[in-house]
């Protein structure tokens, strides 16, 4: 088969082109003038060999590990991976504070791992309320050793910041009950070592420490900063 590599399946007892192995009294030459005219060798193509399942995406590990520890320090997730046409926003949190009143305000339970949208109910906000809320929009950035932008750091150039900015209008034009809350973007780095060991999945009891590595799925990953108010446009 032109392109592909094929294995050669030769009639029994007979291994090679002229061969006649032990116990075979006929050459490959006589036994084919004896098949019907309908005979014809048969062509295999190889299998290729099989692929190794592809480690599991290091951004999406960070991710998770940067909300365990937000939900560590009292935080709540509203939102994990919330896309549109901007682009995506990784992580959206309230600030411990205010976590308890307004989830009573924007109709969630903070317990529900579907977030906000599972929920729709009308917003029961009061001033109060709305006057103490901070809202973060989360950007993690996961990098081996050696990277080149100082560990996610450089990438967030003015354009990103332009992206994320109208990711975060849009958010708030979507969920209208959350548009008068404070909102600032946070920037999580992280550093992402690939052991090739498996290990076990981030649970809801593991801790989560700056600058201490836990091992998640074939990744040693760190939380080397978290840096609040980032960026600003205004």
């Amino acid at each position: 088969m032109k392109g592909e590599s094929s294995t050669l399946i030769l009639p029994e007892c007979l291994d090679s082109f002229g061969d006649r192995p032990p116990g075979c009294n006929e050459t490959f030459g006589t036994l084919l003038r004896r098949q019907p005219a309908s005979f014809a060798l048969t062509l295999v193509p190889d299998l290729p060999p099989p692929t190794p399942n592809p480690p599991p995406d290091s951004g999406r590990l960070a991710e998770a590990l940067v909300a365990q520890w937000l939900i560590g320090q009292g935080w709540t997730i509203v939102q994990r991976r919330w896309h549109c046409r901007w682009g995506e926003l990784d992580l959206v949190a309230l600030e411990p504070e205010s976590q308890w009143s307004t989830a009573v305000e924007i109709g969630f339970d903070p317990s529900d791992p579907r977030g906000l949208q599972a929920v729709p109910r009308p917003s029961l906000r009061t001033s109060q309320a709305s006057a103490s809320a901070t809202l973060a929009f989360v950007e993690v950035k996961a990098r081996r050793d050696r990277n080149w932008d100082a560990d996610g750091l450089l990438s967030i150039t003015p354009q990103k910041q332009a992206k994320l900015w109208k990711a975060a209008e849009l958010f708030l034009a979507t969920f209208p009950q959350m548009a008068d809350y404070a909102c600032r973007f946070d920037l999580a780095l992280v550093r992402a070592q690939y052991t090739g060991k498996p290990t076990g999945e981030l649970s809801p009891t593991t801790r989560v420490e700056l600058g201490r590595p836990v091992a998640i799925a074939p990744y040693r990953l760190t939380l080397q900063h978290y840096l609040p108010n980032a960026f600003s446009l205004e």
